[in-house]
């Protein structure tokens, strides 16, 4: 399947895979030597205060977090560089597709180290999720493959980011958590979930916790834009933009009707300040991984790296993906389905799949109970009433009848467990690939795959994602 036929992709991001958004350019990460040192140099010229947050990051890192520091320290070095990929604060540390942008982030990371650029990749979780973006409700599947959309009710619509997790919802939850689990999910990952969701802890706070530890392997700096500890940090490396910000809302404005213009709707009100301006005003910004409900966002902000001086970080598109597990190969291989079939009706799979599932027996055994009556109904013809052959006739045809009527029952009764069976393991299959009618990656929380595979599975998709492909790339998990 490419990439263009894909669900959950706006118009904005199918035009940006084809080039084709016109006046909006953006310099999209297919790097060669003249693209990245060139942006190299742009941002090597600005000046940054960095070390006031460096040493806040050190203390939420915690001192046994080796590759963090490390990273942490380069980022200290004059002319390193950031690769930052936004998350939003959300559940259990939300989507699967928050792994893949911080894994994408990684990975260009790496590209850069080809042109002898050191850059390090940076996880910024953004307490302002999009206007359908659900940050108290996860997609989980048990241990049966059903889905299962678990969440918390705060006690308000607008319940901050910031405050602490309702405490006895949060350990209603981790209990249903291991519950559906039945003792298959992986005993690290439910651990390190318990710690990060722990007395005191907030929405963004566990969100950050949760992608140190699964990034660490990586050393991945994690950067929660809502944590009070970073606030007097972060104002004062963009004091710049929060004083102008009647006049860059002003800006947002008037591009966002140029967007509007062009067909391009956003989900953000049209002067709301998405999170990159500051994010290149805080640090040294190479390049921003983009998922595709960001794109409109990201281009929103262009006029004001061009107010602020700011250069333009370079966009590295979002990898798409889908993990499939050998038991769902097997199930769409059986049963002749292409994965996009998943996001269409359940009716329309379920009648193909009865298609596919002989009756055969079902219709000879019908004509044969027609052959038999026709037969003894001319065999009648040739007994005289009265007769006890009549009789003797009469008792064979229904015991005949009979048999064949059961026989057809048990072929009739056989071929409805095979549907059923069929249904079921279609229903996981979807449950799996396709959740809810959504791409997986927005469908499943990410922890879905660290319950299931633990932490191991973070590497195998780091290893086989590819960072230069538009097109939605499927993933063996065997």
């Amino acid at each position: 399947m490419r990439f263009e036929e894909w669900p959950d992709s706006p118009g904005i991001w199918l035009d940006f895979a084809a080039g084709s958004l016109g006046r909006f350019s953006l310099q999209t990460a297919v790097w060669n030597l003249q693209t990245v040192q060139a942006q190299a140099e742009r941002v090597r010229t600005r000046a940054f205060q960095l070390e006031n947050l460096l040493r806040r990051l050190e203390d939420l890192s915690g001192p046994d977090s080796v590759r963090i520091l490390e990273n942490l320290d380069r980022l200290r070095r004059p002319g390193s560089l950031a690769v930052v990929t936004t998350i939003h604060a959300s559940l259990v540390g939300g989507p699967a597709f928050h792994i893949l942008k911080c894994l994408a982030a990684v990975k260009a990371c790496r590209e850069l180290a080809k042109y002898a650029i050191e850059a390090v990749p940076v996880c910024w979780i953004s307490t302002a999720p999009p206007a359908d973006f659900s940050r108290w409700t996860a997609g989980l599947l048990d241990h049966g493959g059903e889905l299962h959309p678990l969440g918390l009710k705060p006690e308000s619509a607008d319940f901050p980011v910031g405050a602490p997790l309702p405490r006895q919802q949060m350990e209603d939850l981790l209990g249903k958590i291991q519950e559906l689990g039945q003792g298959t999910f992986d005993e690290e990952t439910i651990d390190s979930l318990r710690s990060a969701c722990g007395q005191g802890a907030t929405l963004s706070s566990a969100a950050a916790r949760l992608f140190l530890d699964w990034m660490s392997d990586w050393g991945m700096i994690v950067l929660d834009s809502g944590a009070p500890e970073l606030k007097t940090a972060l104002e004062g490396a963009s004091a710049d933009l929060r004083r102008r910000e009647d006049e860059i809302r002003s800006l947002l404005r008037k591009q966002s009707a140029i967007l509007a213009q062009s067909g391009y709707v956003g989900q953000f009100p049209d002067d709301f300040l998405p999170d990159f301006p500051q994010q290149s005003c805080v640090l040294p910004v190479a390049a921003v991984v983009l998922d595709p409900y960001e794109i409109h966002s990201f281009v929103k902000s262009l006029p004001i790296f061009a107010e602020l001086g700011l250069p333009c970080p370079l966009v590295c598109p979002q990898s798409r993906a889908t993990l499939v597990d050998a038991r769902s190969r097997r199930t769409l291989g059986k049963y002749r389905l292409d994965i996009h079939e998943l996001f269409t009706d359940a009716s329309s799979v379920t009648a193909k799949i009865r298609d596919t599932i002989p009756r055969s027996a079902e219709k000879r055994l019908e004509d044969l109970a027609l052959e038999v009556d026709l037969g003894m109904t001319e065999l009648g013809t040739l007994i005289p009433g009265g007769d006890e052959n009549a009789e003797t006739r009469g008792s064979c045809r229904e015991r005949i009848l009979y048999q064949i009527e059961r026989m057809r029952q048990r072929c009739e009764a056989a071929a409805a467990r095979r549907e059923a069976a069929a249904n079921r393991q279609i229903r996981r299959a979807r449950n799996f690939l396709a959740p809810g009618g959504r791409s997986q990656e927005r469908g499943l929380a990410g922890i879905c795959f660290l319950l299931r595979y633990s932490r191991a599975v973070l590497q195998v998709v780091y290893e086989k994602l590819d960072i230069f492909r538009f097109e939605h790339q499927i993933i063996s998990m065997d």
